[in-house]
């Protein structure tokens, strides 16, 4: 079994005005990152299950991981979803 330490995140600011299409392409890429080492970690996890049940513990430790990484990383994005879609942040029962 390959030993996969959990990802860690990049600290990135919140956007600027004039960076916004960078920070949105850099968390992008990093998500896209995650989510390959999520579905790397998750047939590791699937495997471990079938053959070693009891060992399972350090592999839900890395999916809990990558997906606070990911959640993150959506959260950061979101206020540049926003400015660049005025028209959802002006919708009626907001």
């Amino acid at each position: 079994m390959v030993d996969l330490a959990p990802a860690t995140l990049w600290c990135l600011a919140l956007p600027h005005s004039d960076s916004t299409t960078r920070h949105v392409a850099d968390c992008k890429r990093e998500l896209r990152k995650l989510n390959m080492q999520l579905m790397f970690v998750f047939v590791e996890l699937l495997s471990a299950l079938v053959d070693q049940p009891d060992k399972h513990a350090r592999l839900l430790t890395t999916t809990n991981q990558l997906l606070q990484n990911m959640l993150h990383l959506v959260s950061q994005m979101r206020p540049a979803q926003v400015s660049c879609n005025p028209l959802e942040s002006s919708s009626p029962g907001k």
